[in-house]
């Protein structure tokens, strides 16, 4: 379990879509930016596999060692990941 609970996901595809910025994760991610501020909150994205985790900055501050652990968690816990 990641420390601090920061909100992630992985948009999951369509049938025939790719994993790549599936529309799941646009629709998500529209979402999410519209409602939580940078000001506030990091969104740290891999498109590349529409994954998505929303931090909030004082999280960041005080770990900064943070993205690093929500990386390796989509790694552990999701299959073809890497």
């Amino acid at each position: 379990m990641l420390p601090h609970y920061p909100y992630t996901f992985l948009g999951a595809n369509l049938l025939g879509e790719s994993d790549h910025e599936t529309k799941r994760f646009r629709v998500y991610r529209r979402v999410l930016t519209t409602y939580f501020s940078e000001e506030h909150f990091l969104h740290y994205q891999i498109v590349e596999k529409s994954a998505y985790a929303l931090v909030r900055r004082h999280v960041v501050n005080n770990n900064p060692g943070i993205i690093k652990e929500i990386s390796t968690y989509f790694s552990d816990n999701y299959t073809d990941f890497d």
